[in-house]
C-alpha cells in the first residue's frame, strides 16, 4: 500500500472510532495505535519527499554539467566552481547590497530595487526583470490614460509601490495630508454635504411641534490628469537600478506634491491649474472681502504692519467646534520667521516647538504651525499669508487611485534625441481633484456671519 493511501485509510479508521457512542479500554488503545501510525506514516512521506528533492537537484546538475554550451571554470583550491555556485552567490551578494544601500525616498533598497524591476519589466520588456516580478508576486498591468499616447509602453505602478509613491507625495506636500481624502472609483464623484440641521422649538401641552428639515447639497470632484516627464539614462544596470529608481520616485513625488499644493492654495481656475480653484480664490469668490465671515483684514498691506491683535481677531473668527479638534496655523516659512516669530519676540516670549508624531513642529500661541511651500513668500495687496483652522473639515481631496508610468527611447524632447544620447523619457501620470466647500458665508449683517472651519488673514488692499 502506498504511503498516502495508508494515511487515508488510517484517517477513515480514526473517523469511525470517533463516531462510536461509547469507548471501551480497547478503543482507547486502538486510538493510541492509530495516532502512532499516522505520525510514523507522515514521517515516512516527508523522507520520501526530501529524497525526491535531492534526486531532482542531482538531475538538474547533471543536465547543467553535460550541456555543451556551458563552460565550467576551474576552481582554485578551497573555492566552489563558479558555474555551480554563481547563482546562489549572486543572490547572497544582492541581499547584502540591499542592506547596505541607502535610499532617500523608499523605505529600503529592496523596495527601490523592486520598483525599478517593475519599470524595466512593464516598460522595456526586460526578460530578467519580468522573471523577477513573477518570482516576487509583482503584478504588472498595462495602462491607458491621458498623456500616455505615442509611448513604447505604459503600466500602472504595482499596488505595493503605488502606496509608497503616494506616501512620498504626502510627505513632500501639504494639501493631500491636511484635506479630507476620498478615493474616486470613477472619473466623477459626488458626496453629500450638510448645509443645515434640525431646529428645536418650545411647545406647550396642547401645541403641535414645528417641523424643521435638514439641508444638503453636493460636493463634486472630477479626476484631472497631471503629468511629470524627465529624461534618464536607459542603461539601468544591476549596480545602478536602486539609485535610479529611488531618484526617479523622489523627483516625481516632489513635482506632484508641489503641483497639488499650488492647486490647493493658489489655483485660479485657469488651465495652469486644470481649472481647479484653490483656497485663496475660493475665499475671494464668496464676495466682498469686508463681508466675508472667514476673513480678517490685517492692519496694513505690508507684513511689517501685521500686529498681534490682527491674529487674535483672526482666531476669534474660528467657530467654537473647530477648537475641539485642534486647529493649526498655515503659512510659508518666510511669513513665520518674518512675522509670527517677530510678534513672539516682541511680546517678550520665546519661540516654541513640539514633538508631534516624531516630527518637530513650530508653535504659535499654543497651536502648531504648518509651513507650506505654496503659500505667499512676499507681501502683496489683498493676499492671504496666514490661515487658521481645520482644512480637513473645509476641503476635499479626491484621488483617482493609481499612478501610471510610460517610457520611450525614440522621441526627440526639445532638441535632445533620446536614441543618440542613450536616454529614455519617463512620463508619470496621476489623477486628482479638490474642492474647498465650506468657507463660511458672506453678508454685511454682522450677527448673521458664520465662518467655516478655516479662516484667513488677508492684507489690506492698499
Amino acid at each position: 500500500m502506498k504511503l498516502h493511501q495508508k494515511l487515508s485509510e488510517l484517517a477513515k479508521q480514526l473517523k469511525a472510532l470517533g463516531e462510536k457512542p461509547e469507548w471501551t479500554d480497547e478503543d482507547v488503545a486502538e486510538e493510541t495505535r492509530l495516532k502512532s501510525e499516522v505520525e510514523s506514516t507522515k514521517q515516512a512521506i516527508a523522507r520520501d519527499q526530501r529524497r525526491a528533492g535531492v534526486s531532482a537537484v542531482v538531475k538538474e546538475l547533471d543536465s547543467f554539467i553535460n550541456d555543451a554550451s556551458t563552460e565550467i571554470p576551474h576552481a582554485g583550491e578551497g573555492e566552489a566552481p563558479e558555474g555551480l555556485a554563481g547563482q546562489a552567490k549572486e543572490k547572497a551578494v544582492g541581499r547584502v547590497e540591499f542592506k547596505r544601500t541607502k535610499t532617500k525616498n523608499f523605505k529600503d533598497g529592496k523596495t527601490a530595487y523592486g520598483f525599478g524591476q517593475s519599470l524595466l519589466a512593464g516598460l522595456g520588456g526586460d526578460q530578467k526583470a519580468i522573471q523577477y516580478c513573477k518570482d516576487n508576486g509583482i503584478v504588472l498591468q498595462k495602462a491607458h490614460a491621458e498623456g500616455l499616447q505615442n509611448t513604447q509602453g505604459a503600466i500602472w505602478v504595482p499596488e505595493e509601490y503605488d502606496d509608497e509613491l503616494i506616501n512620498l507625495v504626502t510627505q513632500y506636500g501639504t494639501a493631500r495630508r491636511i484635506m479630507r481624502n476620498t478615493t474616486m472609483t470613477s472619473e466623477n464623484k459626488k458626496r453629500k454635504r450638510r448645509t443645515g440641521g434640525l431646529t428645536a422649538f418650545p411647545v406647550g401641552e396642547t401645541e403641535a411641534a414645528t417641523q424643521s428639515t435638514m439641508g444638503w447639497d453636493d460636493v463634486s470632484l472630477t479626476a484631472r490628469d497631471w503629468a511629470v516627464m524627465t529624461l534618464m539614462s536607459n542603461d539601468w544596470s544591476e549596480d545602478s537600478i536602486i539609485n535610479e529608481a529611488d531618484t526617479f520616485a523622489g523627483e516625481m513625488a516632489l513635482a506632484f506634491a508641489l503641483k497639488e499644493d499650488l492647486s490647493a492654495f493658489s489655483g485660479d481656475g485657469t488651465s495652469t491649474y486644470h481649472r481647479i480653484v484653490g483656497l485663496y480664490k475660493s475665499f475671494l469668490a464668496l464676495g466682498t472681502i469686508a463681508n466675508s465671515a472667514g476673513l480678517q483684514v490685517a492692519s496694513g498691506n505690508a507684513w511689517a504692519e501685521v500686529i498681534l491683535s490682527d491674529i487674535l481677531a483672526l482666531m476669534g473668527r474660528l467657530p467654537e467646534y473647530a477648537y475641539q479638534a485642534g486647529p493649526r496655523f498655515y503659512c510659508s516659512s518666510a511669513f513665520y520667521y518674518n512675522v509670527l516669530l517677530r510678534l513672539i519676540l516682541a511680546a517678550g516670549g520665546t519661540p516654541s516647538s513640539a514633538l508631534v508624531g516624531g516630527v518637530v513642529k513650530n508653535m504659535f500661541l499654543g497651536y502648531p504651525v504648518e509651513l507650506v511651500t505654496a503659500m505667499p513668500k512676499i507681501e502683496g495687496n489683498s493676499t492671504i499669508p496666514l490661515y487658521f483652522g481645520l482644512p480637513e473639515k473645509a476641503g476635499m481631496f479626491g484621488d483617482r487611485k493609481g499612478i501610471a508610468i510610460a517610457t520611450t527611447t525614440e522621441a526627440t524632447v526639445g532638441s535632445t534625441s533620446l536614441f543618440t544620447t542613450r536616454q529614455m523619457a519617463m512620463l508619470a501620470v496621476e489623477r486628482f481633484d479638490l474642492n474647498w466647500h465650506d468657507l463660511g458665508n458672506n453678508t454685511a449683517v454682522e450677527a448673521d456671519k458664520q465662518a467655516g472651519p478655516v479662516v484667513g488673514l488677508i492684507l489690506a488692499a492698499a
